[in-house]
């Protein structure tokens, strides 16, 4: 969809039907001069059209001065750090997700503190590996967590797939590795009343930090009106 109204931006719509804006120039000046490009501004809905806009004239300006904002952004995102990457990935994928505050959480709590200031294309499979093995088994300080560590690992394999799909980095660093806890079908059912209490301790608002609000009414809602999670999940709040 090129050239919505006056805004200088086309539309990209993919065939799954995501949507992107994105920005077409001509540079003026240097070696390139009347090389024409087009480049990816974010997702649609994103942020707002307006902000995409001025990107837009700033990225025209440029281009009239000889400036190619896009491989500008190429050399940023090759030397993006771990922070870089966490942030771009909160918000535009981690946004769009029910869960993103979920993933927000363990970001900071788990892969940050220990990969802040790193170049995200400078992580290795042994170090991902080394990071969800201290989170399953534990120290003198902490106790294991396996099904947490099998979490932390699937949110490091999405991150580093959105990293390579916006051009962060060239290489997966933990494509194909497998979590280090082992879990267990659960088939216990919650009837007893001990368990019913315990549930209701859980889902009260004490552990927001594993168990976010919203989750936690959903799953009230569940147990009470004894629906399926499906429609409890889909239902407008």
């Amino acid at each position: 969809y090129p050239q919505l109204h006056d805004i200088p931006m086309d539309m990209i719509v993919t065939e799954a039907g995501s949507k992107s804006l994105a920005v077409r120039y001509t540079l003026k000046r240097g070696d390139e001069a009347g090389t024409k490009k087009r480049m990816v501004l974010g997702p649609y809905p994103g942020q707002s059209v307006a902000v995409y806009r001025e990107q837009a004239l700033r990225v025209r300006a440029d281009a009239a001065q000889g400036i190619d904002a896009s491989a500008a952004e190429k050399t940023n995102r090759a030397s993006a750090s771990v922070a870089d990457l966490c942030e771009r990935y909160m918000r535009v994928h981690a946004s769009q997700k029910r869960s993103g505050d979920v993933d927000g959480r363990r970001l900071d709590k788990y892969v940050l503190p220990e990969w802040k200031n790193r170049k995200a294309k400078s992580i290795t499979r042994a170090e991902v590996s080394a990071l969800v093995d201290a989170i399953a088994h534990g120290d003198r300080h902490t106790e294991g967590r396996p099904y947490e560590a099998n979490r932390v690992l699937a949110l490091i394999k999405t991150l580093f797939t959105f990293a390579i799909d916006k051009g962060m980095v060239d290489a997966h660093p933990c494509a194909g590795l497998k979590g280090p806890g082992k879990e267990e079908p659960k088939t216990r059912h919650l009837c007893a009343p001990d368990d019913l209490r315990a549930f209701w301790r859980l889902t009260s608002g004490e552990f927001a930090e594993h168990m976010p609000p919203p989750f936690a009414a959903a799953l009230r809602f569940q147990l009470l009106s004894a629906c399926r999670p499906g429609e409890v999940f889909g239902m407008p709040w």
